[in-house]
């Protein structure tokens, strides 16, 4: 972070998963979803950002109905 035309995901799994990624927009609407099959353990997940406008958006990460929310910056 920041990134510009693709950002990378690194995450651990315990499990088997899908990975569902999420980009929104300053006032909450989705404008990019992606989702990888990832296996146990270390998986990088690089997700595609072009036609993004420059800006800060909030990306969403769902496995196993487990959610977290970070911040990030397109330059």
């Amino acid at each position: 972070n920041p990134a510009s035309n693709s950002a990378v995901l690194s995450i651990d799994l315990k499990n088997n998963s899908t990975v569902n990624i999420s980009v929104m927009n300053m006032v909450g609407q989705v404008v990019k979803t992606t989702s990888a099959s990832s296996q146990v353990g270390r998986n990088n997940i690089t997700f595609d950002l072009s036609g993004l406008s420059k800006g800060v958006y909030m990306t969403t990460v769902k496995v196993d109905g487990a959610t977290s929310t970070k911040k990030l910056i397109i330059e």
